[in-house]
């Protein structure tokens, strides 16, 4: 049976928290059997160069693998064969790669920077960390240890995100604030108000 897989998909940029992850990986490693993967521009002679300089030389290939860059389909089938998804970033706002795990059901775990605190909600559809390697590790752990954890995130975020990236309610939602500014307007507005509009 293949081990479980954290994924993280920054690469190894530093704004994206890769060094942070690492630190992370390594707290976690001890506690879990769970492999890294790192998907981005990068070699695992990149990752080994990274872990040397933090005194974490002892992370290698066994544990942490790279991938390329992916295509959608291929992201999307790495993100169902993972465990979870790593994104400790120092800024950000509506991340894709959130958003795009939440679709699938893959629970993640998140620094609560930028517009991510309106994409996970704590313990309900995600979790969120400090930039802190230990609280990251720590919420991974809990769903490492908590099995109705992990499937309830995976199952509350994707019921979630299909709701808020479907084209028909972003656009029922985008004529419902127009037609409040309208309304707030007057009877002139009310008169220019647009109507429901379905996408098929």
């Amino acid at each position: 049976m293949p081990r479980p897989q954290a994924l993280f998909v920054g690469g190894n940029q530093s704004i994206k928290g890769f060094k942070e992850m690492l630190r992370a990986y390594d707290l976690i490693r001890q506690q879990a059997d769970l492999k890294l993967v790192i998907v981005g521009r990068l070699s695992p002679a990149d990752v080994a160069a990274v872990a040397q300089r933090y005194g974490l030389a002892h992370l290698g290939p066994v544990d942490v693998e790279c991938r390329p860059f992916q295509d959608a389909a291929g992201l999307a089938g790495l993100m169902r064969e993972s465990f979870c998804l790593l994104h400790p970033s120092y800024i950000d706002n509506s991340p894709n790669s959130v958003c795009e795990a939440q679709l699938v059901g893959l629970p993640v775990v998140a620094s609560g920077v930028g517009g991510v605190g309106s994409l996970i909600t704590e313990g309900e559809t995600g979790l969120l960390c400090t930039l802190a390697p230990g609280s990251l590790a720590r919420q991974v752990l809990r769903l490492c240890h908590d099995a109705a954890l992990h499937g309830r995130i995976a199952r509350q975020a994707q019921a979630v995100a299909r709701e808020r990236h479907d084209p028909n309610v972003i656009v029922q939602r985008t004529l419902a604030a127009y037609q409040a500014v309208c309304q707030s307007a007057g009877p002139a507005g009310r008169a220019n108000a647009p109507a429901a509009v379905a996408i098929h």
